[in-house]
């Protein structure tokens, strides 16, 4: 038995309990299983509330979602791409921090941007406030300006950053510049 899996207090009367000529194994067995039962009961519970809020994240946006794949199609499939990424990150509650996709170039970039930010313009212009604030941070050396710390200072080189706010979130995508 995985002992990270029973509580520190079970596990420490469970030897007291299974010496004792009066309770016995039988006792401190049961008393491990309850445990385990317990557990299992509870991310069961824990998956079925993280299921409900993906779906009502999902629902929230199912309208307003349903216009945007045909206007980004038009625009661009990298547009396209992010913003489906990005939705998915609220949907299921990822970091609002990624990377996207392979390296582009710094034209490809700036022309992703500009899409990007039209996008927003047709998006407000739709009265789309579920998805808001379509911007973009052109290129930067983020390692030359000491942007980032730690370990992912060592991978930030030239990057580029698109942004939208989904209800009240705001998601980035960072772009890499090969």
């Amino acid at each position: 038995m995985d002992r990270a899996l029973v509580s520190e207090s079970i596990w420490a009367t469970t030897p007291r309990i299974a010496c004792d000529p009066k309770e016995g194994i039988s006792v401190a067995e049961s008393a491990l299983l309850t445990e385990l039962q317990e557990l299992q009961e509870l991310q069961e519970l824990q998956e079925l509330q993280s299921e409900t809020r993906r779906k009502a994240r999902r629902d929230a946006l199912a309208t307003q979602w349903a216009t945007l794949p045909g206007r980004t199609a038009t625009i661009g499939g990298a547009v396209q791409n992010i913003a489906s990424q990005c939705r998915a990150q609220y949907i299921s509650g990822s970091p609002v921090d990624f990377s996207y996709g392979a390296p582009l170039t710094e034209t490809a970039c700036e022309a992703l941007g500009a899409n990007w930010k039209t996008l927003g313009t047709w998006a407000s212009g739709q009265g789309l406030t579920q998805f808001q604030s379509f911007r973009w941070l052109p290129v930067e050396n983020k390692e030359e300006k000491v942007k980032g710390g730690g370990a992912t200072l060592a991978r930030r080189g030239k990057q580029g950053n698109l942004f939208v706010t989904i209800r009240n979130i705001t998601y980035n995508a960072h772009i890499d510049i090969r």
